[in-house]
């Protein structure tokens, strides 16, 4: 018999001890097994077979949450303390690397491309006025402008320019300014901002504005020339001043008109 079951049965027996207890210093020579120290009275298995059938109370969630969004988790039994939870966060996707039979190659030859619009009935307006209503029209006053050549509007619409020349009487520049944008009905003379152009034109035709309205153009039927003329306040005929003459007579005896190409070339 193993010196721990005569420990065992000594305190069985009822043999009592100075103090009635037994402390570590009053045994000696002491030893026990694994298995011993595993198996004690009133024990139905091992200690370590009991530790490792535990059950611990657990429940789990798998779950997309948009925000503020609440859940609940089932646990597996019940129990009396606040439960300890812990999240992971997925990990975001970045898409997929390739669209496979989806993908077009670089010369579109893999796909049939179809040029056609089914149930569809095609009526082009194009240049033909009969289709258009609301017609707007503004009566000049002869004496403002009564041999207006040609018309020029400000990018915005607010303002409008008239190249006037008569050839035996005045010739200027003109404006009238539009309350409301590109609505000829509301357009009013403005008698501060005319630009009297007889010293350098006889008869002015062709009328045009460089896009920030510092420069502009007129050609001079009675010469068939061009001059362009600075303006110290853009889109205020009444700041021009002459600046040069172009003669046009090798090319062109009767200028009418005038447009320059965007970036002034």
């Amino acid at each position: 018999m193993s010196k721990a079951r005569d420990l065992a049965n000594l305190i069985s027996q009822g043999n009592p001890l100075s103090d009635g207890a037994i402390s570590v210093s009053e045994i000696s020579d002491l030893t026990a097994s694994a298995a011993e120290l595993n198996q004690v009275v009133g024990a139905t298995s091992p200690l370590q077979t009991q530790l490792d059938n535990i059950s611990v109370t657990s429940g789990s969630l798998t779950k997309t949450f948009v925000q503020n969004e609440t859940a609940d988790i089932t646990l597996s039994q019940g129990i009396t303390s606040a439960p300890v939870v812990s999240a992971t966060k997925e990990v975001p996707q970045t898409g997929v690397s390739t669209k496979g039979n989806w993908d077009v190659n670089s010369t579109a030859s893999n796909y049939d491309f179809h040029n056609t619009a089914a149930n569809v009935t095609l009526t082009p307006v194009g240049f033909n006025i009969s289709n258009y209503s609301n017609k707007k029209e503004y009566s000049l006053n002869t004496s403002q402008a009564g041999s207006a050549y040609d018309i020029f509007f400000k990018p915005d619409g607010t303002k409008m320019f008239l190249a006037n020349g008569s050839g035996s009487g005045t010739n200027n520049l003109v404006t009238y300014n539009l309350s409301t944008a590109w609505d000829v009905t509301t357009a009013s003379y403005d008698a501060s901002e005319v630009y009297d152009t007889s010293s350098t034109v006889s008869y002015a035709n062709g009328l045009w504005f460089k896009p920030d309205g510092t420069y502009v153009y007129l050609t001079n039927n009675g010469n068939s020339g061009v001059i362009s003329y600075y303006l110290t306040t853009a889109w205020d005929v009444s700041t021009a001043s002459s600046l040069a003459t172009e003669t046009l007579t090798s090319m062109s005896n009767d200028p009418r008109g005038i447009n320059l190409k965007p970036d002034g070339t």
